[in-house]
């Protein structure tokens, strides 16, 4: 019997869930966490970039995550999950508070994370978005599988 260290495997897992769970009083303390836990200092060059990527400025490291939108702490909560490149990303409704514009520049960034090798698990109830991204459609319904569909 293949012998699987749970704690491993989830170190490899990145999430964001629909209605993401920030925590402390500012983005800053958020995005200091995954570091903190890892005893590393806090890279503020790779959090610039994936602010900037994301449409979002560094003066937002300041911000009350209880001031913040819906769409802003999906936004926070997914470059806290992509500090540390996961190897597989699960994603549940990770645009549902963005508006049009927010949700392309998401979907770029996971689907760059796609081409740099990180498989991606991602929910989502918008028919266009699964197809427009997914090489693998499975569809539930009722808990149940509906369909599997092999697409790219």
């Amino acid at each position: 019997m293949l012998e699987i260290d749970p704690v491993k495997i989830r170190k490899k897992i990145g999430f964001c869930f629909q209605e993401p769970i920030l925590w402390g009083d500012t983005v800053e303390e958020n995005i200091k966490f995954p570091y903190d836990i890892r005893n590393q200092k806090t890279d503020y060059k790779k959090t610039s970039v994936l602010l900037d990527r994301l449409h979002l400025d560094n003066s937002y490291l300041k911000h009350d995550v209880k001031n913040l939108s819906g769409g802003e702490k999906q936004r926070i909560a997914l470059i806290r999950t992509l500090l540390f490149k996961p190897e597989v990303l699960l994603l549940d409704e990770i645009t549902s508070a963005l508006d049009d514009n927010n949700t392309e520049l998401v979907e770029n960034e996971i689907v760059r994370l796609n081409r740099k090798g990180v498989t991606i698990l991602w929910v989502t109830h918008s028919d266009t978005q699964s197809r427009k991204y997914a090489s693998k459609l499975l569809s539930i319904q009722d808990g149940q599988i509906k369909s599997l569909e092999v697409l790219k």
